[in-house]
């Protein structure tokens, strides 16, 4: 599993999208020519056993109905007896790549080839074996190859856009999808794909533009309305990142992703209640999943259920031990708890892992294992009575605690902090270090115009 890292409340996940099959393109395309006909190529075979036509056709319909053994039987057969017949080696080639065997898959090919060297199909069909083996290069080669011998093929450029994108080649992946769209302006999936190749260069427009014309083609298509969804909430638009995920569930109830990310939208706006019913609805769906433990350890965190929350971030870090983000938030909790010694060696490993924990929180900790007088601290990141913004970079007011000193003071949701004591907000943690009853002065944008309030820590408790 790759590294990850959370800032604050914010998971950033990454959908693979999976290349094509060619088995879509090409299997099928030819058994629909002999659909229903099992019969009749069987009885063609009783009448003429030699027939290598007879055992390529029933084997292309078995392949259609899903009986891959039996259709990799007749191909056999088929070429024991036309051990030249290019097509069957494409079409046993596709199946061993529907059962996962893509190094036999390959191999098939390679014969096809042999026999015919301008075979473009064959060419893209083994493109997507090496994609599905993770060499893209080598299948980057292969669909060059495939669009020389033609250049009006739309499935490979698509999937030599998705093998670029893999790679990180995010313009080249974009020219190849549009070139699709040149050729048919009606693949949804180019469009879903090209979004998701400007969503990863931060061309957000572009890429909400590219997922609304995938659901204008196809409305059921629902890892577009995941996908605008997320974009929607990495720019802060939660209400309609849930709107979005909420689609992409009623058309796909099991979903994962959708629950996982629409729970960290409803955390984004404090509806704890949702938060948490939907991040149990994505680890029933997928129990080994280190992001929506720590999520949800996150969620507890919020209720001050501190041995809920490092009980998640626990499982979250037996799954993955180096998710930076479970080991910073558990240090929180183990602080809470007084716990200061396993709270420091959380914060340590954190670092290790490249999250940055506010020096004065490491400090306190400091003193507090030296027996410091005046040391711990009451804390709280709601002392002051709002909640900040979850998202990396963004300091701005979440939520408001009513009767709270922010909305005492005037401040509303929206509002965003430049400075705390005049310092740059970007220098304190999203989660604040005061002792009840300090005074702490915060300069504010709120409508367009700067403002200062003076605000006096108060509770939460733990």
């Amino acid at each position: 599993m790759r590294n990850k890292s959370y800032k604050f409340m914010m998971v950033i996940s990454i959908i693979i999208i999976p290349l094509l099959s060619s088995s879509a393109s090409a299997l099928q395309e030819r058994s629909e020519l002999y659909d229903g006909a099992l019969y009749e190529y069987t009885k063609t075979i009783e009448q003429n056993p030699n027939s290598a036509e007879a055992y390529y056709n029933r084997g292309l319909d078995y392949g259609k109905k899903g009986q891959l053994d039996q259709a990799i039987l007749d191909f056999d057969k088929a070429l024991e007896i036309n051990p030249r017949f290019a097509q069957v080696y494409l079409a046993r080639g596709i199946v061993y790549e529907q059962k996962g065997q893509y190094d036999r898959a390959i191999s098939d090919y390679n014969e096809a080839l042999e026999i015919n060297p301008t075979y473009a199909e064959v060419y893209y069909s083994r493109g997507v074996a090496y994609g599905k083996k993770g060499q893209h290069d080598q299948a980057i080669l292969d669909f060059d190859k495939a669009l020389e011998i033609n250049p009006r093929y739309s499935d490979v450029y698509i999937n030599r856009g998705i093998a670029h994108g893999t790679i990180d080649q995010y313009d080249e992946a974009i020219s190849d999808f549009t070139k699709a769209l040149e050729i048919n302006p009606r693949l949804a999936f180019a469009y879903h794909s090209r979004g998701i190749s400007y969503a990863k260069k931060g061309k957000h427009d572009e890429a909400i533009s590219d997922f609304t014309k995938a659901l204008e083609i196809n409305a059921g298509f629902a890892e577009a309305y995941f996908h605008r969804g997320y974009i929607y909430l990495k720019t802060f638009k939660y209400d309609q990142a849930i709107l979005d995920f909420t689609r992409a569930l009623e058309i796909y109830p099991s979903f994962f992703e959708a629950f996982l990310q629409r729970g960290n939208a409803y955390l984004q706006i404090h509806r704890i209640d949702k938060a948490l019913d939907d991040l149990n609805k994505a680890l029933e769906i997928n129990p080994k999943s280190a992001d929506a433990y720590s999520i949800r350890g996150i969620i507890y965190s919020i209720m001050y259920q501190k041995d809920h929350a490092i009980s998640d971030f626990t499982k979250a870090l037996d799954i993955d031990p180096r998710l930076a983000g479970a080991y910073y938030y558990r240090g929180f909790a183990y602080f809470a708890k007084k716990e200061y010694k396993k709270s420091l060696e959380d914060f340590n490993k954190a670092q290790e892992l490249g999250i940055q924990v506010p020096p004065w929180i490491l400090d306190d900790l400091s003193k507090i294992l030296s027996n410091t007088p005046g040391f711990p601290r009451r804390w709280s990141s709601v002392g002051f009575g709002f909640w900040f913004s979850g998202l990396p970079n963004d300091y701005s007011i979440q939520a408001i605690l009513e009767d709270g000193p922010a909305a005492k003071a005037g401040l509303k949701i929206g509002d965003r902090i430049l400075k705390i004591n005049n310092a740059d907000v970007t220098t304190f943690g999203k989660i604040l270090f005061v002792s009840l009853g300090e005074k702490w002065t915060f300069t504010v944008l709120q409508d367009g115009n700067e403002k200062e309030v003076e605000l006096v820590a108060e509770g939460p408790k733990w």
